[in-house]
């Protein structure tokens, strides 16, 4: 699975038309459903923690850690078409939580971390005839602020990224390479290794991969 990120110019056209127009040119694209996820991005409100003499006991009674965060971001994201959980992500884990572990991180350890933004993305999933490729493309919003346009594509089949990686590629670029200006060049890749057990890919390394796509640079 590739992930792939256009992001809006001013005063050219949006890219999510210009994604799908050439799209539908190269390939005949099936609709398959909605594409939709919401990325929140929280910032710890403790100074950044000093190193502790290793005789210095340490005690914690939330989970994970989180009353003493080592990581000074926390990215929470619901995706549906991957995970039916939220997805959690710190500098150092990625986990799916249930829906009370979210409402206990808002009620209980809110003053501990502090939000700083949402994205949120509406899309389109479609199959590629003729190849076991799905496509899932959306606009990417915060606020009313459109930032680009987000593009998965994930190849049936296979289970290791080594497996796939140049048909993936070979496709995004067959898509946006033939564009020009217009989109060729623009986009930015977003690669990563499984790390899951001998090197299967998973949910959560998919996760991770939207995670590292979305954080703030």
């Amino acid at each position: 699975m590739f992930l792939y990120f256009l992001p809006e110019t001013a005063g050219q056209p949006p890219t999510l038309s210009l994604f799908l127009d050439a799209l539908h040119r190269h390939h005949a694209p099936l609709p398959s459903g909605r594409y939709t996820f919401e990325h929140r991005l929280l910032r710890s409100t403790l100074p950044a923690p000093t190193s502790a003499p290793p005789s210095a006991p340490t005690t914690s009674s939330a989970p994970s850690g989180l009353s003493a965060p080592s990581s000074t971001t926390l990215q929470l994201l619901e995706i549906p078409h991957l995970s039916r959980h939220p997805l959690l992500h710190t500098s150092n884990t990625t986990a799916a939580v249930d829906r009370e572990f979210t409402a206990f991180l808002r009620a209980k350890l809110g003053g501990l971390w502090t939000h700083k933004q949402t994205l949120r993305c509406e899309g389109q999933g479609f199959e590629i005839e003729g190849a076991d490729l799905r496509v899932r493309v959306g606009r990417l919003v915060m606020g009313e602020t459109v930032r680009g346009t987000v593009v998965e594509v994930e190849m049936g089949g296979v289970e290791r990224m080594g497996e796939a990686e140049g048909v993936l590629r070979g496709f995004l670029e067959g898509v946006v390479g033939g564009e020009g200006e217009t989109l060729g060049g623009k986009g930015r890749w977003v690669l990563g290794e499984a790390e899951g057990e001998g090197g299967v890919w998973g949910v959560l390394d998919t996760g991770r991969q939207y995670c590292e796509l979305l954080r703030p640079r």
